[in-house]
């Protein structure tokens, strides 16, 4: 008898706490307000949140009752690993289901990030991959734009032309880097100059350290009239004349000796002077090292397979990293 007491007590408390748990989670998935008639809020989901970020921020707008229901919910409707970055049309009328639900699709704005060192071409790909954009459309409305286009994390609009896109970058381009014009002239430098040597600073060093002494030998090269002998300008012309913007393609290929041949005025191993215009979309580390330049005693420089940079004073010396460091 006293089994059976116990037996049904435990069954009792087993549906109470569904019922309560039941209660619980009908209370929580209800809209906030299902009379509201405004507008619906724009929420922004930057990326790399989870789902314990965007619960909370969902909480503090108003959004849903509270943070770790939406875990919960994302937990129990599969939703983990579906919600995406971008902004989206969220109401105080909707249910905790219907928010969850909305987070994975119908978002207004996608992040973009575009990647520091990357040419015109190379974003035309990633913007027809990633939004849909016309390779050949971005490249029109880009024309003359190289240098000029901002590596930078981007919420764009779906649906956005090509040309929006280029005056949001350049925007950004301008909005970045307005402090830097006034020290330009004093370096005997104009901005045109500035960008092509940038570009070329970009894609040759890695460390932040480093490029504010090539950037000095670039510039001490250039002004003694020596060729610059910059391998990532070769690696330019070459996919300048083997690939197109509506294709994938290697974007910086390994320069081999052959390719140092290349016919083409970006070839500063055949060519005197700076290239006719920036290779890359340069990082402001990049233009800050330029405009800022350290002197030195050095005329060479090479990268090993690390990315960890090597100077000389002389022929001699550079031809000994090059033993060293590169023919192994």
């Amino acid at each position: 008898m006293k089994r059976t007491t116990s037996a049904r007590f435990i069954l009792v408390l087993i549906l109470v706490g569904i019922i309560l748990l039941t209660g619980t989670i009908w209370f929580f998935s209800r809209p906030i307000d299902s009379s509201y008639l405004g507008e619906p809020k724009i929420f922004v989901v930057p990326r790399g949140d989870g789902s314990g970020e965007i619960g909370s921020r969902l909480e503090k707008e108003g959004l849903i009752r509270h943070r770790y229901a939406f875990w919960l919910a994302v937990e129990f409707y599969g939703l983990n690993g579906k919600l995406q970055a971008g902004s989206f049309r969220l109401s105080p009328r909707m249910s905790l289901q219907e928010i969850g639900l909305a987070l994975t699709k119908g978002r207004l704005d996608q992040w973009v990030t575009i990647i520091e060192g990357a040419r015109r071409e190379e974003i035309a790909w990633q913007l027809k991959e990633e939004m849909g954009i016309e390779s050949q459309d971005f490249m029109t409305a880009s024309q003359g734009q190289e240098g000029f286009l901002f590596p930078d994390t981007y919420l764009l609009p779906q649906g956005t032309t090509a040309k929006r896109v280029v005056t949001i970058m350049t925007d950004n381009f301008e909005k970045k880097t307005k402090e830097l014009w006034e020290r330009v002239e004093k370096r005997g430098l104009t901005k045109e100059q500035v960008l092509v040597l940038a570009s070329l600073v970009e894609r040759e060093v890695k460390a932040d350290e480093d490029r504010k002494l090539v950037a000095g030998i670039l510039v001490k090269r250039w002004r003694e009239d020596w060729p610059l002998q910059v391998d990532a300008t070769v690696q330019y012309a070459k996919v300048s004349q083997d690939c197109l913007a509506d294709q994938e393609c290697v974007w910086w290929p390994a320069v081999k000796k052959v390719n140092l041949q290349i016919n083409s005025p970006y070839n500063t191993y055949l060519n005197k002077g700076l290239p006719p215009g920036p290779i890359c979309n340069s990082s402001l580390s990049s233009l800050k090292a330029v405009v800022g330049y350290q002197t030195s005693d050095y005329w060479f420089y090479l990268s090993d397979s690390r990315g960890e940079m090597h100077f000389a004073k002389s022929l001699e010396e550079h031809q000994g990293n090059v033993k060293i460091y590169l023919r192994k």
